[in-house]
């Protein structure tokens, strides 16, 4: 005769164990989760950082968080994944972010800079250009968008992305740069030398800048001015070498 246990099982054949509910799920370690070990880890910090009562159960407390709170984590977690080195999770951790904060611009050109550097432009152009027009005033998203469009060889756009650059912040030496050599390829010979003299002026060390304006100079037959850039160039290189 078959024990209690036995025919238990046999009408249930494929049933497991009875398990805690915990026991049974196991979250993918490529996704960032709120049940993610580098999670909980960041809840942790900020929670504690509060000086919880040693009364109230951490766990509970987790499952608790605010809105405001989760998305603090996960922006923790994307810049420390990104300081590690692991873009794949930093870029998720940021996707999670902007999910919960859509009109945070600073979010968004976080993300788009990582989808830049994994090569996904068309999403980082994307994101650019949701960044300025969630914030028109942010110089760096204009500056990375001139540049996409530049890449991409839609001048106009690229040249009204990058002034716009240039407007919100005079110091960028590479903004200069690129609209030297956008106006060259427009045939703006004398437009394009004052961009990148500007570039030069800005800053003075860079060989590419000047080694561009001596180019550009030779283009108009300013022969002279030419030869004080490719000096400049020597001379810059010579340090270097030292």
């Amino acid at each position: 005769m078959a024990t209690q246990k036995e025919a238990t099982e046999s009408q249930h054949p494929h049933e497991e164990p009875n398990k805690h509910p915990d026991a049974l799920a196991r979250p993918n370690p490529n996704v960032v989760s709120p049940v993610s070990s580098d999670f909980v880890l960041h809840s942790m910090l900020l929670l504690t950082g509060r000086a919880l009562s040693a009364t109230v159960g951490f766990y509970n407390k987790l499952f608790a968080l605010s809105p405001k709170d989760e998305t603090r984590i996960y922006s923790n977690l994307a810049q420390s994944f990104r300081h590690k080195g692991n873009r794949d999770k930093a870029i998720a951790a940021f996707q999670e972010t902007v999910k919960r904060m859509p009109k945070n611009p600073t979010a968004h050109f976080e993300l788009a800079l990582l989808y830049l550097e994994s090569g996904q432009t068309e999403r980082a152009m994307n994101a650019l250009r949701l960044v300025v027009r969630l914030d028109p005033g942010h110089a760096k998203a204009h500056f990375h968008l001139g540049c996409g469009l530049f890449k991409a060889q839609n001048y106009e756009a690229a040249l009204a992305s990058l002034q716009k650059a240039v407007e919100l912040d005079p110091k960028n030496a590479r903004a200069f740069e690129r609209i030297g050599m956008i106006l060259d390829k427009q045939g703006k010979a004398e437009e394009a030398i004052v961009a990148m003299k500007k570039a030069t002026e800005i800053d003075p060390s860079n060989v590419r800048y000047h080694q561009q304006l001596g180019f550009l100079h030779e283009a108009a037959g300013r022969h002279a001015e030419a030869v004080i850039n490719f000096r400049t160039v020597l001379e810059l290189e010579s340090q270097f070498d030292g």
